[in-house]
């Protein structure tokens, strides 16, 4: 009985962290910056 209830609240958890997910999808965003050094700096 333990493991059945421990079984479906894992996966209501993951269904749950899934519709967030759906629901509010992140955009990701990259910056990329090219740095020069030389001797001097």
């Amino acid at each position: 009985m333990e493991k059945t209830l421990n079984k479906l609240t894992r996966s209501f958890t993951s269904q749950m962290e899934a519709l967030r997910k759906y629901r509010n999808p992140r955009k990701q965003k990259v910056t990329v910056q090219h740095v020069n050094a030389n001797e001097d700096g």
